[in-house]
């Protein structure tokens, strides 16, 4: 969760965000007696980032790619 507010922030800022979801982690939440699993919350958070905020990558995919990347 703070690495989505982060994300957000910095690309309102103008940065061109790239995040590596595998570089990444969280943890199971509750909400409205339903437990969600920490994976889907991952998932969740992750797919909105990438919708506008920022360029999700694996970390495998970073270190292959890191030399044409625009950071």
């Amino acid at each position: 969760m703070y690495i989505d507010a982060i994300t957000r922030a910095a690309h309102d800022f103008g940065y061109n965000c790239i995040l590596i979801h595998d570089a990444c982690a969280s943890r199971e939440l509750q909400f409205n007696g339903i437990t969600v699993p920490a994976e889907h919350v991952h998932a969740a958070f992750m797919s909105a980032l990438d919708f506008a905020y920022a360029k999700t990558i694996s970390t495998q995919e970073f270190l292959k790619d890191k030399k044409n990347l625009k950071l």
